[in-house]
């Protein structure tokens, strides 16, 4: 049998199992995958070579492309890992600050009332964001009573 003839054969096979028309969901392109048939030397011509070598390229291109993909997925999850220690890093001494700042408060809650007045924060602070601003940077003698 020659290679067209092979082919008009499978074609026919497939239109005979395209049955399946009023079945919802995807259809199936192609019975070839499932019908690999042992081709005969005798039907080795130089379209089946070709064929042949133009698949196995696409083959390639598919297995590089994939192995590109999967090492883009590795850089960024490393990437990503990277950014969230760094996150939690910065949300536990944001956390720190947090907790320092409610205790100078509660302190200053228990003082007597003359001295609830917070003292003014110094210009070189001002229009900061507050986590850059801690306690220990404001002079010892504004926060004595």
């Amino acid at each position: 049998m020659h290679q067209q003839q092979l082919d008009d054969e499978l074609e026919d096979d497939m239109l005979e199992d395209d049955d399946d028309d009023d079945v919802p969901g995807p259809k199936k392109r192609s019975k070839r995958r499932n019908n690999k048939r042992a081709v005969c030397d005798d039907d080795k011509d130089d379209r089946y070579f070709e064929r042949r070598k133009r698949n196995n390229l696409a083959a390639k291109r598919s297995r590089d492309a994939r192995k590109i993909r999967e090492e883009h997925i590795g850089m960024r999850a490393s990437f990503l890992e990277k950014e969230n220690a760094m996150l939690h890093a910065q949300l536990n001494t944001l956390r720190e600050e947090s907790n320092a700042l409610r205790q100078l408060l509660n302190q200053r809650s228990m003082m007597p009332s003359s001295h609830h007045q917070l003292p003014p924060v110094p210009a070189i602070h001002q229009g900061l964001p507050p986590s850059s601003v801690s306690h220990q940077n404001i002079p010892q003698q504004q926060y004595s009573p």
